[in-house]
Order: structure tokens, then sequence, then C-alpha cells
């Protein structure tokens, strides 16, 4: 009796959340808003910042496409002359023993046997060599050096610099952006010049720049321990008609992450291993260009507003 008894009350209890609708899954449900407790959660995903390039794209096609000209991690500097000096250089090798020199008019071998290309008696006082057999060259070198040659940094290691820059036109390729190779518009510019012509090559960047792109996009970068990603980046927009600075952005340039955490049981215990998704050269150059990208679509659209 008393089993027939627990029958019909559970039977009946059962009814009751029937007649009110509820499920039996609903019922075993206790937590609001997330999965059923016999569901595995769907994996997280990364964020996606294609509403940001989408809108650059939009923004950009209504100023018409401007050309940008990329500067990446190089100074476009004040400076709009170049100086060149003549210089003539001598130097004086010997092997299997020793050599000194000074001044100019003689020549003296002391002890041993001295072959080879010898110091011209024009160029030294007197030339003292010592050991049993001493080979001696003599170097003249003649020529023309620029002393205030712009360069590109080298402060980061060549492979991370090409995963970077690559990365980081890929993306403002995407956006739409025309892109001008600054190389390719200087030496356009410059295919009359002469080889023994002292060329002023800070005029003739200008006028390349000044002549292909509307646009200068600057970049430079330093490693930084103060940063997450390592590096640390300024980013500078400027119009090159009127100089004109369209855009400043400091940023780290960190990508969206996931990190995913496991569990390896060793001898030891348990090790806790971190597995960071979306963290590479490549993902930090694309941020780059899209932390750029959206300061400059922020500038056009607040100056269409106030037009």
């Amino acid at each position: 009796m008393r089993k027939l008894s627990r029958l019909l009350m559970n039977a009946g209890v059962i009814s009751c959340f029937s007649l009110l609708g509820v499920g039996q899954a609903s019922f075993a449900q206790e937590r609001t808003n997330v999965p059923p407790v016999m569901q595995k959660a769907p994996p997280p995903e990364l964020p996606n910042q294609m509403d940001i390039v989408r809108a650059f794209f939009k923004e950009n096609k209504r100023m018409n496409r401007p050309k940008f000209i990329l500067f990446w991690n190089r100074e476009l500097s004040d400076e709009v002359v170049t100086y060149y000096i003549d210089y003539q250089a001598k130097q004086a090798e010997a092997t299997g023993g020793s050599i000194s020199a000074y001044g100019r008019d003689s020549t003296s071998v002391v002890g041993g046997t001295w072959t080879g290309a010898g110091v011209s008696a024009t160029s030294r006082r007197s030339v003292d060599i010592s050991g049993s057999t001493v080979e001696a060259t003599r170097v003249d070198q003649v020529g023309v050096a620029r002393m205030n040659k712009d360069e590109a940094r080298k402060n980061l290691d060549e492979l991370i610099n090409m995963k970077l820059e690559s990365s980081f036109k890929s993306m403002f390729i995407k956006g739409g952006a025309r892109l001008i190779n600054r190389e390719m518009a200087i030496r356009t510019t410059g295919v009359t010049a002469k080889a023994d012509e002292k060329i002023n090559t800070h005029a003739l960047e200008t006028s390349a720049i000044v002549g292909k792109a509307d646009l200068l996009v600057e970049i430079v970068l330093t490693p930084s321990f103060e940063s997450e990603t390592g590096l640390a980046f300024q980013a500078n927009v400027v119009v090159i008609e009127t100089g004109e600075t369209l855009a400043s952005v400091f940023t780290e340039a960190m990508p969206p992450t996931i990190d995913t955490v496991s569990y390896e049981a060793t001898s030891n215990g348990f090790v806790r291993n971190v597995n960071r998704e979306g963290f590479s050269d490549q993902t930090i150059g694309k941020q780059l260009a899209i932390d750029t990208m959206r300061e400059i679509t922020d500038y056009w659209r607040m100056m269409f507003a106030m037009e």
C-alpha cells in the first residue's frame, strides 16, 4: 500500500507540472540565460572588427579614395637639403709582422722582407716594418659621402618587421585605400638622375610625395616593456597639400584574444596551460591598421558633420 500511495503521489506531482506547462527539461534548468545543464556551451568567438573596416571603406569612398603613401618605421625629417662631403681614405695593412707609418716623404724597411704593394713615398715620411716575412697592402679610397641620410629605423628584428608591415598594408587595402609605394614614387620621380650627380634626395623625396599622394601615413614603432604586445606605435596621418594633421594615434595595437585554459596531469600534479588565440605579429599589424583607420574615419565624419 505504501508503494502504491507513493507512486500515485509522484504521478500527481508530475501531472500538476504538466498542467502548468512546465516540462521536465525546464524543471531541471535552474539557471537563466545559460545553455541547458546537459548541453555543452559553444566555444567563445573572437570579436569581429570588420565594422570598423567597412566604415572606413564607406568614408574613404565618399572622399573619392585619396592616395596614401606609407612611411613605415621612418620619420619625415624637417631637412630640405642633402649635404655631401668629399673624402679620401688611406689604409695600410700588414700580415705576418707589424707596420707603423708616419708622415710623408720617405719609406724605410727594417729587418726581414717586405713584399706586396708598399706604401708610397709621397704618402708617408717613414714606414718601419719588423718581422721575418711581412706582406703589406695599401688601399686608397676617394669618393663622396652623403652626410644627412634619412633611413628607416633599425630597432626591430627584420622578420617581425616584415610581418607587421605586410599585415598593416593588407588591412588598409581591404578597406579600399589606394596605397602608394614610397620607393617606386621616388624612383620614378628621379628617373633622369645621373650617377655622378650630387642629388638633393630630400627635395626629390618631397617632389615624389607631392606629385603622387594625398595623405602621408607615418608609422614609428619601438619595443616596449610596458606594452602587452611588447611594442608601442605612433601613427600620424598628414594632409600633404596643407600639412594638416588628420589623425595622431598612440597604440599598443593589442588585438582581441581568447585565453583557453586546460589542465595537464603530471607526476607532480596538475599543470595549468593557457593558450592565447588571436595573438601574433600579423594580428598586431592588422590591429594597428584598424586603430589608424578608426581615427581617420572619425575625422572624416566630424568634418562632414561640420559642412
